[in-house]
């Protein structure tokens, strides 16, 4: 399930948390976690980048 290779954003949704998108454009959208807070950029092609 968790191993080094598990991205933070991975885990925050394996423990069951529901980002929203903060903000939508032409590349993607900006994620936001309401519960732990963590953020990050979703590409539309499905990889998650810029972990902040």
């Amino acid at each position: 399930m968790f191993n080094e290779r598990t991205a933070p954003h991975d885990l925050c949704q394996m423990l069951g948390h529901t980002p929203e998108p903060e903000r939508i454009d032409e590349t993607g959208a900006d994620v936001k976690c309401g519960r732990c807070g963590l953020r990050w950029h979703e590409s539309r092609d499905g990889e998650s980048t810029n972990i902040r």
